[in-house]
């Protein structure tokens, strides 16, 4: 569930630019962002090297879109299983303040569901409870 969030809350980002750059004089920018998309979205180890080439430039160029990759990959890290509770914590604690100040409306969203459900998604992660098999039905 926490997977397709912050997954979500990065393509809204990814769209959100991508419709920009769409108008005039920018339409040819935007195919080659939309090639980007895959990139963004796997795990980096399993990135081709065309793949991984298109997120270098997307990482050189910054902005909001690099952001929201960041801060996708750093919730992956701490949803990965393989940290004690109170680095989850802390990591948790960081990754919420990042997002109160990233001026990222579908991050900030998702803070907010961070934050209701906090204890939840605690008690998951010490448990090691997973809901990927429900959402691999759902595919």
């Amino acid at each position: 569930m926490w997977l397709s969030f912050r997954t979500e809350a990065l393509e809204e980002v990814r769209k959100d630019l991508w419709r920009k750059m769409r108008k005039p004089p920018s339409p040819v920018y935007a195919r080659k962002f939309t090639e980007a998309r895959w990139a963004l979205l796997k795990n980096p180890g399993t990135l081709t090297k065309r793949q991984g080439l298109a997120l270098v430039a997307i990482e050189q160029r910054g902005g909001a879109l690099w952001r929201a990759y960041e801060m996708k990959e750093s919730l992956r890290a701490i949803f990965a299983g393989d940290l004690e509770i109170d680095e989850v914590n802390e990591m948790l604690d960081r990754w919420c303040r990042r997002a109160s100040r990233s001026r990222l409306s579908s991050f900030i969203r998702l803070l907010k569901t961070i934050r209701t459900h906090r204890d939840g998604i605690l008690a998951s992660i010490i448990l090691g409870v997973s809901n990927g098999s429900v959402e691999g039905l759902n595919a």
